[in-house]
């Protein structure tokens, strides 16, 4: 084992030494496991714990909805969302996107549809021009689909 994570280090393979070192020294951090309910019991049960937790998140991202009037909002100096853009900027280009594609960051989790960043980021090549079409369609109409404002949140054991 130790061999291995020789060979790692002059390979350098950070990953593998990491995993190799955890290995060796043995040491495991110790989960915690106590989750209060809103009365600030303690929980034991898994079940109602996941249940807890469902119903914290739920909660937590999907508030109530308030109920704005017209009246108040006239009179606000509303400042523009991105103080970078202005009238004149035009939707990204093939250029940009190429660019942020290769920058996307290996071992990331997939979002709600699945596709991870090695996908898009190894798959440049085929999807520069559908990326270009579906971000000029959100440019001109300004709107994002429901789908983007999603995302997973997964409980690991």
């Amino acid at each position: 084992m130790v061999d291995d994570l020789e060979e790692a280090e002059s390979h350098c393979q950070q990953r593998k030494v990491w995993q190799r070192i955890k290995q060796l020294s043995g040491n495991r951090r110790r989960r915690a496991n106590a989750v209060r309910d809103l009365a600030g019991d303690m929980i034991d049960n898994p079940v109602q714990q996941r249940e807890r937790w469902t119903e914290y998140f739920s909660k937590l991202l999907n508030p109530a909805p308030t109920t704005t009037q017209l009246t108040d909002l006239e009179g606000l100096n509303i400042d523009p969302c991105f103080d970078c853009l202005s009238a004149e900027d035009s939707p990204p280009n093939s250029e940009e996107i190429l660019q942020t594609l290769k920058r996307l960051k290996n071992h990331k989790s997939s979002g709600i549809d699945g596709v991870s960043n090695e996908q898009l980021r190894y798959g440049f090549s085929g999807l520069v021009g559908p990326l270009k079409a579906l971000f000029c369609v959100v440019w001109e109409k300004e709107q994002i689909p429901e789908g983007w404002l999603k995302g997973i949140i997964s409980v690991i054991p």
